[in-house]
């Protein structure tokens, strides 16, 4: 539920504080009835017994006071009158100032009730307010007040609230320090349709810092999504449908760098991987038509073992064939929709055996192409499944696609995902990563992305996810992932030349394809390449190899923007790269990179078991090795061409006496 959907009162009822009102939009925020500023019949000021008769009087009998102050008065209430124009005349008004200074200095020194507010606690917002760090902006032509209460960070974490005006709890979030003064705003009149909010004071808002409002009815701060900073040093929220009840910034701990890999039908659960706390994200689940689930889970794992288990639920079984009628169709249907929800969270507790014995710690939703007309519904349905499966102590996980980047409007169109209601709803939540090792460079696509994806959902939640597979760019804008046997495919075979005893040996690579292939390193993506050419120079496609390095590089996108983690796709698919679970672990545990593969073709001349020489080459160039004292009586000599590790070819030769 939001910040401030149902707050309680700041006071039990009964006590002359009025209860919340719901605005139009859905949301909750302490009201107070609208008072007129200045009431017409003012109460007499209290008796200060300076200028009247009584037991404290002075012997100047009062009529001679008055009469020798009468001339003085009238001066000085020309000289007040107008000193206080000048206070409020534009450009600036100095009372404003003073009256925040004041504040500040006294919220600094101790005075936890310490705010800013004319005579009635509030201020008139016409266009901006501000209130120390925080200014409120909202565009009103009817009468609208705000209350802002401040309680700095000593007084906050002493639990030094005050009793009025006081909204917010004192429970920090786990791991979070606070990072700015705590403000407890009261709206007073008719809302504004939208708000924004500028925290200012930072030194650096490039670092994990995140603005957050108090969910009252669960007792915890919620985060608060925001915009990329413009102002340096400035948290922005803006576009906000209701005034919060209660805002601060907090830093983010350090990452943890959480991890999981998907399982498929296929694919092999290392034991490295299994020992090395992942949490395992097992398939093949599909939705029916029906809302129930088509259940064909990969083998290889157990739960209790060590590490989580959260079945992963898709609808499709190839990325390139997405089936979306079923979910659809499902979404369509409230009653559906609801019936999916409850057959999930079942299959969550009763573990595949249906007994409970293997009960996964929860579940992950990877339903692509919604279009966006449902996007309502299945934040409807992310809603009530995560409701069903967190009273059952059981968690969510999100799959969202990249979203589409709109340059003329500077604008990201999630489609049918809303990604902060997405982000409320789920524990975590995974966004695919690009594909093309290009958007990976320093001014790459990845930086725009995860700038204003933190800015919808926080960190702490954020998974990276990275399909650990190599990729083909066909020249035409088409990227595909695909295994190490359709990288090297145009490469061809090893032929050896006739081996003569005393003579060197000479090697190449022979292809039917009548293509030329180039290899390379690219330094800014750390990844290696192939370029396959046709005989005129033209070029047809590009292989990009995801190797340890290249992984690597790309993982550590998830730890410069402190995220909670990473999320991996065919990590243990059988035809990777080899050592990928390496670059996984090194990610982990904040170890060094791998190093970056040498951009060459590998020979390796085996003797038996023996290694007897290894050189270097391009794949269109033969090469020739000398095989020194080699004892020429050897039956047979292996030679094997290897790139990034990965075999392409071998054959068996016998030397010539």
């Amino acid at each position: 539920m939001s910040t401030n959907q149902r707050p309680e009162p700041a006071h039990k009822p009964g006590n002359g504080t009025p209860r919340p009102r719901k605005t139009d939009t859905g949301r909750y925020v302490p009201q107070v009835p609208v008072l007129p500023q200045f009431a017409e019949d003012q109460p007499a000021p209290e008796d200060s017994g300076r200028f009247w008769t009584g037991p404290h009087s002075p012997a100047v009998p009062p009529q001679e006071v008055n009469s020798c102050l009468l001339p003085l008065l009238g001066m000085g209430v020309v000289v007040i009158s107008l000193l206080a124009l000048a206070l409020f005349l534009p450009p600036f008004s100095l009372w404003d100032r003073i009256n925040a200074a004041i504040s500040d200095d006294a919220a600094a020194n101790g005075d936890s009730a310490a705010h800013w507010t004319e005579d009635s606690g509030f201020l008139p917002l016409y266009n901006r307010i501000q209130a120390g760090r925080l200014a409120v902006e909202a565009v009103t032509q009817v009468p609208y007040y705000v209350r802002v209460v401040v309680l700095h960070p000593p007084a906050y974490l002493a639990g030094n609230a005050p009793d009025d005006g006081w909204h917010c709890g004192i429970d920090l979030p786990a791991g979070y320090a606070l990072a700015s003064p705590v403000y407890s705003l009261t709206q007073s009149g008719t809302p504004p349709e939208s708000f924004a909010l500028h925290l200012a004071g930072f030194e650096n808002t490039a670092s994990a810092l995140e603005l957050y409002t108090w969910d009252d009815d669960a007792g915890r701060w919620e985060f608060l999504p925001a915009k990329p900073a413009l102002t340096p040093g400035v948290l922005t929220a803006d576009d906000l449908s209701y005034l919060p009840r209660c805002v601060a910034a907090f830093r983010q701990p350090e990452s943890t760098r959480r991890a999981g890999v998907t399982l498929g039908l296929a694919d092999t659960l290392l034991p490295e991987i299994a020992a090395a706390e992942v949490r395992v994200y097992p398939g093949r689940l599909r939705p029916l038509a029906s809302g129930a689930l088509d259940i064909v889970l990969a083998p290889g794992f157990a739960t209790g073992q060590g590490y989580e288990v959260l079945p992963l639920i898709q609808n499709f079984d190839d990325p390139a064939v997405i089936d979306v009628a079923t979910v659809q169709h499902i979404l369509q249907h409230p009653s559906l929709r609801a019936e999916h929800a409850r057959q999930i969270t079942a299959f969550a507790l009763n573990g595949q055996n249906g007994t409970g014995q293997g009960a996964y710690a929860g579940v992950v939703i990877d339903y692509r192409a919604i279009p966006s007309d449902l996007r309502n519904a299945y934040t409807a349905f992310l809603d009530e499944l995560a409701a069903l499966l967190h009273s059952q102590n059981r968690t969510l996980t999100v799959v969202l696609p990249m979203p589409d980047y709109n340059v003329a409007a500077v604008t990201w169109q999630t489609g049918g995902y809303d990604w902060q209601a997405i982000g409320r709803a789920a524990d975590e939540v995974a966004i695919l990563a690009p594909l093309d090792p290009n958007a990976y460079r320093p001014v790459g696509a990845i930086h725009r992305l995860l700038d204003w994806a933190v800015t919808q959902i926080s960190r702490d939640q954020l998974l990276l996810g990275i399909n650990a597979l190599h990729v083909e760019d066909q020249s035409d804008g088409i990227l595909a992932p695909v295994t190490s046997a359709g990288v090297l495919a145009y490469l061809g075979h090893v032929q050896v030349d006739p081996l003569t005893a005393g003579q060197p040996l000479t090697a190449r690579l022979v292809n039917s394809y009548a293509v030329q292939a180039f290899f390379a390193g690219d330094d800014e993506t750390q990844a290696a390449y192939l370029r396959y050419m046709d005989a005129s120079g033209i070029l047809l496609r590009t292989m990009w190899l995801t190797d340890p390095a290249a992984l690597y590089h790309r993982l550590n996108y998830a730890a410069e923007y402190d995220l909670g983690g990473v999320y991996m796709i065919d990590l243990l698919a059988p035809d990777n790269a080899p050592d990928l679970a390496g670059a996984l672990l090194a990610y982990r545990l904040h170890q060094d990179p791998p190093p970056a593969p040498d951009p060459a073709v590998e020979w390796t001349i085996r003797a038996g078991d023996t290694v007897v020489a290894q050189v270097a080459g391009q794949p269109d160039q033969p090469v020739t090795v000398e095989l020194g004292d080699l004892d020429m009586n050897v039956e047979t000599l292996t030679v094997e061409a290897h790139i990034a590790g990965m075999l392409l070819d071998s054959v068996t030769v016998s030397p010539a006496p």
